[in-house]
């Protein structure tokens, strides 16, 4: 643990003297009651996992410009994730980084006016899961404290999304949700989605045409067994090609600013965290998992 501790006097004092110049200047300068903050939006990654593997979680910020300083701590259980590595993102000025069991804090501030976009990463760990943790747990990954500021003082209004790994044995295994089928992974065919299913399901697309077992399942395809069908549903696959891609983000894109709906089976798809609306999340979620950053949970 000693490796992540920056606790030189140089480094604390430069550290402390900055903030405490933006926390004055905030407190001469109040922001006025419509305020002037643009709202940041923070997202702790969630992936799946099996006990025993190795995993990276990340923390990253939607497009934020004139930051000056920020501050938090990322919390976890210590009894089933082990911490291996923590990689902080680019930050031009003075940083503190201290890790303890089950929290990482870090702070940090620059007399420079710091700009992220896209969804920039901030920091990225390492964990191993425990193999004792039990199927179908989600061990929460979770921020405190978390505090980001302009490069005038004035305190940004954050949204905040904790992450989780969501423990899975046998990877993700298709499952009814009314009249659709989700739970399967971008990418599979229908051979492996019916291994899952431990079904000899009929497989159709959206024209009626009949799948073979080679074909890749999509968004929008109908499954076939225990006498009732189903429509497939891959959470990110809006356009119903079987794949997470820059496409999807367009679709997407395109029903938000209402120029073409999304409905159905797609429109489920595009729901990506699940909460029963399609808006910049969804985005966010759907960028995130191209980059590698965090899987959409099927």
């Amino acid at each position: 643990m000693g490796r992540y501790r920056k606790t030189g006097k140089i480094l604390k004092m430069a550290l402390s003297g900055i903030l405490a110049g933006i926390l004055a200047f905030c407190v001469s300068f109040p922001v006025s009651a419509e305020g002037t903050s643009a709202e940041a939006e923070l997202t702790v990654s969630h992936i799946r996992a099996e006990g025993g593997n190795t995993v990276d979680i990340t923390l990253s910020v939607s497009e934020v410009s004139d930051l000056g300083a920020m501050e938090y701590q990322l919390v976890y259980d210590a009894g089933k994730l082990t911490c291996n590595s923590v990689k902080v993102g680019p930050f031009d000025g003075v940083t503190s980084l201290n890790q303890e069991n089950g929290r990482i804090s870090f702070a940090a501030a620059s007399s420079n006016k710091l700009s992220y976009q896209q969804d920039a990463v901030l920091m990225t760990v390492n964990f191993t899961v425990s193999p004792t943790v039990a199927e179908g747990e989600k061990v929460e990954i979770y921020l405190e404290n978390t505090k980001l500021y302009h490069s005038g003082g004035e305190k940004m209004s954050l949204s905040l999304e904790n992450g989780y790994i969501e423990i899975s044995k046998n990877g993700n295994t298709p499952q009814t949700d009314g009249g659709y089928l989700t739970g399967i992974v971008p990418g599979s065919t229908v051979s492996q989605v019916n291994t899952k299913l431990g079904q000899n399901a009929l497989w159709t697309d959206a024209q009626g045409k009949t799948l073979s077992n080679h074909d890749t399942v999509k968004t929008g395809d109908l499954v076939s067994f225990g006498g009732k069908s189903y429509q497939a549903v891959i959470y990110g696959d809006s356009n119903g090609d079987g794949v997470v891609s820059s496409l999807d983000v367009v679709k997407v894109r395109n029903h938000i600013l209402g120029r073409s709906a999304l409905s159905g089976a797609y429109g489920k798809a595009a729901d990506c965290n699940k909460d029963g609306k399609i808006n910049s999340s969804d985005v966010v979620k759907i960028r995130n998992h191209i980059l590698g950053r965090a899987e959409i949970v099927q």
